[in-house]
């Protein structure tokens, strides 16, 4: 893990952020925990211009975690917006530069996922968000407690995707009345859905 300092490693983790220019990301509000996701599109020191595809409202002087990944690495970065506009959306890198090796905590954006959760008290419409290789977030019109064990059954472009797992949050959507968003972490599936898991979240990491 390499935190950026001033002189030369400071310059160093800028270079190694530029590498990222045209990769997507994603990043969560620290007033809400909303996520937000899309791609850098620029990059000028100390700022990067970025273009959301995420169609949550955000705000000029809104603080985010930031986290960018491209095929081996990941890099990490609090950071405040400037500007917020259709065509110019900038980015105020407010804090050091993490590089850490791609793990198991990346998550990649998905669509066209739509399926079922399955749990005590029956069943609910879910659709899935965000997927890493532990876990799922998500969408669902239900406010699912936490601890609680659920399976999860939905349709994907690699086709149907049947896993276990245990809730590790559910918490009201601001943008959607009476819709929750849930965190998923898989403890169990099949070795089909494994591969077809697996299968999404390459093509989506390299999108």
């Amino acid at each position: 893990m390499a935190y950026s300092k001033p002189g030369n490693v400071w310059h160093y983790n800028w270079l190694k952020l530029g590498e990222l220019t045209g990769r997507r990301f994603r990043m969560q509000c620290l007033s809400d925990s909303s996520l937000h996701f899309g791609w850098i599109d620029q990059i000028n020191q100390p700022c990067l211009k970025i273009r959301l595809t995420s169609p949550r409202e955000i705000r000029n002087g809104d603080f985010f975690q930031v986290e960018a990944s491209g095929s081996e690495k990941t890099i990490c970065f609090m950071g405040q917006i400037l500007k917020n506009d259709p065509e110019n959306t900038i980015l105020n890198v407010s804090s050091d530069i993490i590089e850490s090796a791609l793990d198991t905590e990346t998550r990649v954006k998905c669509k066209d996922m739509p399926g079922i959760v399955r749990y005590k008290h029956g069943t609910a419409q879910f659709s899935v968000e965000d997927l890493s290789k532990k876990g799922i977030g998500g969408f669902c019109d239900a406010n699912i407690e936490k601890g609680l064990v659920i399976e999860v059954q939905v349709q994907s472009p690699e086709g149907v995707i049947k896993l276990s797992g245990v809730v590790r949050y559910s918490r009201a959507d601001r943008m959607q009345p009476g819709i929750f968003r849930i965190g998923i972490q898989i403890y169990n599936s099949d070795r089909v859905s494994q591969a077809r898991l697996r299968r999404i979240f390459a093509s989506n990491l390299e999108e």
